[in-house]
């Protein structure tokens, strides 16, 4: 959600964003008081930062695609727990999802 709200609203240095302390200061952080939606958030969290040393120790294929595939699904459900703490509906996350 960062990232594409800093693709529309700050600057680009070809592919990677220019960070400058204004567009930073300006991203619109929302604090949640569904107190399930942010132990929901930890806890995928820690399970991704978890996997991640998993993953760069896998040696086989199979094991790398698994992994792979775990962080992926891990990331789709921290954006989806994000999503609801902003508030939007389908059809902006999908323009978020073409964005990014």
């Amino acid at each position: 959600l960062v990232a594409f709200w800093l693709r529309h609203k700050g600057k680009m240095q070809g592919n990677n964003f220019q960070v400058d302390k204004e567009p930073l200061l300006q991203i619109p952080l929302v604090k949640t008081d569904n107190q399930t939606l942010h132990n929901e958030i930890v806890k995928l969290v820690e399970q991704l930062l978890a996997a991640q040393p998993k993953a760069r120790a896998a040696l086989s294929d199979s094991d790398k695609n698994f992994q792979a595939n775990y962080i992926a699904n891990l990331e789709q459900r921290i954006n989806r727990a994000v999503y609801k703490i902003y508030g939007l509906n389908e059809d902006e996350i999908a323009l978020i999802g073409q964005a990014v």
